[in-house]
């Protein structure tokens, strides 16, 4: 009688014990899908562009790993970073690297990541620039065309090549933009401002 009692009590914990993995890995699964649509309003800001909050920083662990000639750079007020990929437009003779993480100190010294995938990894890789008056960084960016290449060049030295399938003028609350949904696809947001900071300039491309 004991050992039967035993065996229910064991096999009910392992019953609840399934359910319980189940409904982490089901939270798990729909937080990530939320997240996409319904949380990216708190990257929302007046100025996107001029926004210190940092949207993704990799372990300088990792990158080491990845390339050990990597260089790590400081800014006059201590910020660090370092390039995590080089942009090309050979449309409009632009490149630049792509700093690992974006704020209003970095935005002046080069192109930024501001979220999303990685350099040429599935997902939506969001590429921050200012749009200054001397031709510096995205100056230029509002005369790409559909069909334009973009050349992203990674730590590894892998170069991807992007399609330019889309270009749009938002208000800087809209966050659309910033959608990790890519049904699977290698694609890159290019944001820069537009009619003297009113608007976002924003070009999408997809890897071919």
């Amino acid at each position: 009688m004991i050992k039967q009692r035993s065996k229910k009590i064991s096999i009910f914990l392992s019953i609840i014990k399934l359910i319980l993995i189940i409904f982490i890995i089901y939270s798990l699964t729909m937080y990530s899908l939320s997240f996409d649509e319904n949380n990216l309003d708190r990257f929302s800001n007046k100025s996107i562009l001029i926004n210190s909050f940092t949207n993704y920083k990799l372990p300088l662990d990792k990158i080491v790993t990845k390339a050990n000639n990597i260089q790590i750079h400081k800014t006059k007020n201590g910020e660090t970073y370092y390039n995590i990929a080089t942009l090309k437009i050979p449309s409009l003779d632009i490149e630049y690297p792509i700093l690992s993480e974006t704020s209003d100190n970095l935005l002046k010294i080069s192109l930024t990541k501001y979220f999303g995938s990685n350099p040429n990894e599935v997902g939506n890789m969001i590429v921050l620039g200012h749009n200054y008056k001397n031709q510096k960084f995205f100056s230029k960016l509002p005369r790409i065309k559909i069909g334009d290449t973009i050349e992203i060049t990674d730590l590894s030295n892998n170069t991807l090549k992007y399609s330019v399938y889309q270009t749009d003028i938002i208000e800087p609350s809209n966050t659309s933009c910033l959608s990790q949904l890519t049904n699977g696809n290698t694609e890159i947001t290019l944001i820069t401002c537009y009619n003297n900071d009113k608007n976002r300039f924003v070009v999408k491309a997809r890897a071919y």
